[in-house]
């Protein structure tokens, strides 16, 4: 397992779509660093898990670009996903009840992203799916409870 980044910060969050919060999101962290970001999980209490994977600069100015622009919307989504493909990971969980700001950063940790990349979808339905819900907290715990 990949160690999480040492004082992880989100300073900015781009949403790009939008249901109860941010579901997928390019941010900007203290260090510079920028990620993609996305909703794993939502319980009805309690802060939300989100996942992230770190991207390239160049490749988040294309898509906050896109943003830009609301005829954009589906270029933006389109190059958010041809993001999260190329990224190496880590995949970092996030518990927190928003992405920035007082609320963020909460609880993480550091896992394989090649290892759990086919387990991540951005069906707000599913976010919301108990088991989804149970699981990705589990996977939290785990991973923040190993040596």
């Amino acid at each position: 397992m990949t160690a999480p980044p040492d004082r992880f910060e989100i300073t900015d969050a781009q949403v790009i779509d939008w249901y109860d919060g941010p579901v997928t999101a390019v941010v900007t962290e203290r260090a510079g660093g920028r990620w993609v970001a996305f909703l794993l999980a939502a319980p009805d209490e309690g802060p939300r898990i989100f996942g992230l994977v770190p991207t390239t600069p160049a490749r988040a100015a294309v898509i906050e670009a896109a943003l830009d622009d609301p005829a954009e919307f589906d270029e933006a989504q389109r190059l958010f996903h041809c993001a999260m493909a190329e990224s190496e990971g880590p995949l970092l969980l996030l518990r927190a009840t928003r992405l920035a700001g007082e609320a963020a950063p909460g609880d993480r940790a550091a896992l394989d992203w090649a290892r759990y990349r086919g387990r991540v979808t951005f069906s707000a339905e599913e976010a919301h799916e108990p088991r989804r819900v149970e699981a990705w907290t589990l996977e939290l715990e785990d991973a923040a409870g190993s040596p």
